[in-house]
């Protein structure tokens, strides 16, 4: 292969979310030591990240399942030259490494990236988790998550030799640049001299929470209504119309921003004062990593994946989701009364401190890609 390594990554489609940029990331910086890497998209859609996959030499190759998808997923593998398949679709990888293992694939990843699926504990759920969980067991070579609590929440044996916590990193440079904050501020519909920011990224959907956020935001917004609310993350959904009902509710229409999915993240949070995010579930929180190394005092829910972030990286005050809207407007109070770290580069100092850069994440990514097959034991 002249040096090249091809890996196959498996998504369901490549928008713009946590997983899927991060991908991208460590596509970007592997790309010059000789790996190229293509992408199989099980939901059969194009998405926003595809044009940045062929530009770095990959491929975006579509394979919805449906009638006879299992048949084009076995071309793909064979004919891509393929070393490496990773797939991070959660227990769903049992299937894809099952059909790498047929097609001769020698590296089998198969990534968490979340606590759980959200779809309940119904007999049929527990029926198909069982057959993925042992898909996987037969199948993977190697088991990889992004936290400490999501290995332990999708993977009975956490302790199994296959098992590797490999962070997302971030690439620290972008929170760095020149930027001109009193301008952007301007141009997202804060004015200048306005008062303070409260800034939220994720997609409206159900583990962000954005009605509970919409609560201790009314209530934040009854004792200062300067501070203004920047939601930032993809719509269309349920969720954001519920959202927009209560910020209709709430009388907070002047004082609550949604932008939609950007390109412009970390300059966004450069221009905040806090960061909330009050998820019910999270496997890594990518959006709260950001808001650190923005500088950003955060108040996040205390979930298992909050605290590990917490544990690593200062100015991340975890709270109960059970606590009253009033100990979070508190909190909220209290980060703002303490301020962004006055210190620019501090933020991503923390972060390389605690293993959440990006170079900590390509070189771990590298020797994943690259090491001698581990089977677990009776499997060849």
């Amino acid at each position: 292969m002249n040096g090249i390594t091809r890996v196959l990554h498996v998504f369901g489609r490549m928008q713009r979310g946590g997983a899927e940029m991060r991908t991208l990331e460590v596509m970007r910086s592997l790309r010059p030591l000789g790996f190229i890497c293509d992408v199989v998209a099980l939901s059969g859609l194009a998405g926003e990240l595809d044009t940045e996959i062929e530009a770095l030499g990959g491929r975006v190759h579509f394979c919805r399942r449906t009638f006879g998808w299992r048949r084009h997923l076995r071309r793909i593998l064979r004919s891509g030259g393929y070393t490496v398949v990773h797939s991070h679709v959660h227990l769903y990888s049992g299937i894809l490494l099952r059909e790498a293992a047929h097609c001769g694939i020698p590296i089998r990843i198969a990534h968490f990236r979340s606590t759980g699926d959200g779809r309940g504990n119904n007999l049929v759920r527990r029926c198909y988790r069982w057959l993925m969980t042992r898909l996987i067991d037969r199948h993977a070579t190697a088991i990889l998550s992004v936290s400490r609590s999501a290995l332990t929440a999708a993977w009975p044996r956490p302790t199994d030799a296959r098992c590797q916590v490999i962070y997302n990193g971030l690439d620290l440079k972008v929170f760095s640049r020149e930027l001109d904050v009193l301008a952007l501020r301007a141009d997202i519909g804060v004015p200048v001299g306005a008062g303070r920011v409260v800034m939220h990224v994720g997609n409206f959907t159900q583990p962000k929470n954005h009605g509970f956020l919409l609560r201790v935001f009314a209530a934040l917004a009854k004792k200062d209504q300067s501070l203004y609310l920047i939601l930032v993350g993809r719509g269309g959904t349920i969720e954001e119309q519920q959202t927009r009902a209560l910020i209709e509710e709430f009388s907070l229409g002047g004082q609550v921003k949604i932008l939609g999915v950007r390109d412009d993240v970390p300059d966004l949070l450069r221009c905040a004062d806090v960061f909330l995010f009050p998820s019910v579930r999270e496997g890594l929180p990518g959006a709260l990593l950001e808001a650190c190394a923005a500088g950003l005092p955060c108040v996040t829910s205390d979930i298992p994946s909050c605290r590990e972030v917490a544990e690593r990286v200062p100015g991340v005050d975890c709270v109960g989701l059970d606590q009253p809207v009033s100990v979070w407007v508190e909190r909220l109070q209290r980060g703002l009364a303490s301020g962004r770290a006055s210190d620019p580069q501090a933020g991503s100092r923390h972060l390389i401190q605690g293993g959440f850069d990006l170079d900590t994440a390509t070189e771990a990514l590298r020797r994943a890609w690259t090491v001698p097959v581990v089977m677990r034991s009776g499997h060849p």
